[in-house]
């Protein structure tokens, strides 16, 4: 395809989007089996992160089979797409969240080097299931090559621009993607968020999920999916619910993230990356707001964490404030003004008011934070038994922070 013809292509395409829609309006049958026939509907799974460079990127995970990764890889980078949101749209194009499929081996590895996909009863192909229009503005040759009937790693001489190569269409549906906000970094989103016209929420991978499934121009209101020309048919109501919320799983799985009953997710590796030893400087740490119109200082590997406590914190209108990293100088100040025997070298339990001694304290990393409750310490307000302290040991495992027991105050990474 000519630069001309594809520019052609692509205006078509967004002028059908803004129009009416058109490209992604496919009478579904309820009589057919359609393009997606079995969802786990039912999955309480609900994904809130926000986002961050721990999300997304443009190299696939180890856990998808070669020449996939390589090839959706390689794709993401082209397009600057999310390389596991193009394994997710594979993965769910292709049901493989049934029997959790998406976790083993396999990934229709076969019918990739076949080029052996089957028509779906809208008229979708390929392994990533276009439709012609769309297919007509995002078509474009991958860079990988077929030998001795098996797809490689291999780049080299084109074989034409094909729907049912898997090179083919993994980079136009990463261009698509990237067009439609499936990019590296954006909040996961959830099943449960604001789809409706005008929303501010931005993009999320729910988001983009919803657009490729059913257009950029479909929206949501009182749980009902609308088109520009009116209401989703009940079967495509069920299917685009089902395709955000196995999306929304496989993405978590392949990721490494796991959520939580209340919604808050989090990397399977914990607090893994966070530094173990020795008092970090100030140039290491992020700002994070409170629940009181404040800020704290944490570092990076604790910054998700604390920040979704403090918004739930927030939303449960429970006035949580408090103090994180802070330096070894102030922790020097810190063991005189608390009544230390000595600065450097007495235990924290000899201190009036404990105190970590200088360098092995996790605030001087930015792993830690001392709650105050609008304003006021925990021992004011009785300790354990202080509204802020009760809040915490009912909600703090869904961030996998912990308190130690010593000070209910004093809530970190390892609990100590």
């Amino acid at each position: 395809m000519t630069v001309g013809s594809r520019l052609i292509s692509l205006l078509i395409f967004v002028s059908l989007t803004l129009q009416s829609q058109a490209v992604f309006a496919v009478d579904f049958n309820p009589n057919t089996e359609h393009l997606l026939p079995f969802y786990r509907e039912n999955s309480t799974l609900t994904l809130a992160c926000g986002g961050g460079s721990s999300l997304g990127g443009t190299t696939a995970p180890d856990n998808i089979p070669e020449p996939l990764r390589t090839i959706f890889s390689a794709a993401a980078a082209e397009h600057e797409a999310d390389a596991v949101m193009i394994a997710v749209i594979y993965a769910t194009e292709n049901a493989l969240y049934q029997q959790d499929r998406h976790l083993d081996s396999d990934w229709l590895i076969d019918r990739v080097h076949e080029n052996r996909w089957v028509e779906s009863g809208g008229g979708a192909n390929g392994p990533f299931q276009f439709i012609d229009s769309t297919w007509d503005a995002f078509a474009q040759e991958g860079p990988f090559v077929r030998e001795s009937n098996r797809w490689t790693t291999n780049t080299g001489a084109g074989d034409g621009v094909n729907v049912n190569h898997i090179d083919d269409a993994a980079f136009a549906a990463a261009e698509f993607l990237a067009s439609i906000g499936g990019v590296s970094g954006v909040p996961l989103g959830s099943i449960d968020q604001d789809f409706s016209r005008g929303s501010s929420i931005g993009d999320t991978i729910a988001s983009a999920l919803k657009s490729y499934n059913a257009g950029p121009g479909t929206w949501r209101e009182n749980g009902v999916w609308f088109q520009p020309s009116g209401r989703w048919p009940e079967s495509k109501q069920r299917e685009i619910n089902g395709y955000i919320t196995n999306g929304l799983e496989m993405y978590a799985e392949l990721s490494g993230i796991e959520a939580s009953a209340s919604g808050v997710c989090r990397n399977l590796s914990g607090f893994d990356a966070c530094p173990d030893s020795g008092a970090l400087p100030l140039e290491e740490m992020v700002e994070i707001n409170d629940a009181v119109g404040g800020t704290v200082l944490v570092h990076p590997c604790a910054a998700d964490a604390f920040s979704q406590l403090f918004e739930d914190a927030k939303n449960d209108n429970v006035p949580l404030g408090g103090f994180g990293w802070r330096s070894s100088k102030r922790t020097e100040e810190l063991r005189v003004i608390n009544g230390c025997p000595d600065i450097f070298d007495s235990p924290a339990s000899s201190c009036v008011t404990p105190t970590a001694r200088p360098g092995t304290s996790l605030h001087e990393r930015g792993q830690a934070i001392d709650f105050r409750y609008n304003g006021s310490g925990f021992t004011a307000l009785g300790g354990r038994a202080s509204p802020g302290f009760i809040w915490l040991d009912e909600n703090a495992g869904n961030y996998d922070i912990k308190n130690l027991p010593s000070e209910s105050w004093h809530w970190s990474t390892t609990g100590r």
